[in-house]
């Protein structure tokens, strides 16, 4: 089940702004198999809350990915190649819209640096006795596919669990912060060059 897009605008908003993130996602853990089952839900959820456009890239609808030789977005219904699992990780919902609109429907288990976390998180979420809690991750830097050009950014995801089935993984909620906005918000105002 997800959040109206409207409510979850308005639910994240605030915790954006108090905490200077650039946005608060949640994106879907799905296998292949759910792909088109997933990408018809997606587009129904946008088109009835009154966000059509959301989602839609060069190709058209459906989950994308980012071909990194070509820079080119591409549909991307398969896991990542040298993963551990057999998942996408498609962007469904995303707080601050209007700066992050481009990540939506993005498959988050496309690229290597974000792969290298995602298992990370899995490995740990599927250890015995783990709860999420105890997996949140932090990416390494990475260049967001939602910003035009090079700002340092990392993401923090926390696997996301049914509140009767702590052990079946459904999603992760993914934290994104900009370096620069961390690091100028913590210094004092004359400093300068960072």
């Amino acid at each position: 089940c997800s959040v109206p897009y409207d409510a979850y605008q308005n639910i994240t908003a605030p915790i954006i702004s108090v905490a200077e993130m650039k946005a608060l996602s949640f994106a879907v853990v799905i296998t292949p198999e759910q792909v088109g089952g997933f990408e018809a839900f997606a587009y129904d959820l946008f088109e009835r809350d009154g966000y059509p456009g959301v989602g839609i890239n060069s190709f058209g609808k459906g989950i994308w990915a980012l071909n990194e030789t070509t820079m080119t977005k591409y549909h991307s219904t398969e896991p990542y190649p040298e993963g551990h699992y057999d998942i996408l990780l498609p962007v469904l919902e995303v707080g601050n819209l209007a700066a992050n609109r481009p990540v939506v429907m993005y498959n988050g288990y496309s690229e290597e640096k974000r792969v290298q976390n995602v298992d990370h998180m899995l490995n740990c979420f599927y250890a015995r006795n783990r709860t999420a809690a105890q997996c949140a991750t932090i990416t390494d830097v990475l260049f967001l596919v939602q910003d035009p050009t090079f700002n340092p950014a990392v993401l923090v995801m926390y696997p996301v669990t049914p509140l009767q089935n702590s052990s079946a993984l459904t999603g992760v909620v993914q934290t994104v912060f900009n370096w620069d906005t961390v690091f100028s918000n913590a210094l004092p105002g004359y400093v300068s060059g960072l």
